[in-house]
């Protein structure tokens, strides 16, 4: 629905940044953001 789409662009910077730090300390970021998407 489009509140839903309101949250999801609004925490996309955060959640792309955990990404970027987490690949860069060698954890594959990506793939723990999808594992707690599809666990949710």
């Amino acid at each position: 629905d489009a509140e839903s789409k309101k949250w999801e662009a609004a925490v996309a910077p955060v959640i792309d940044g955990y990404i970027k730090k987490a690949t860069a300390k060698g954890v594959d970021g990506k793939a723990v953001v999808d594992f707690i998407k599809a666990n949710m």
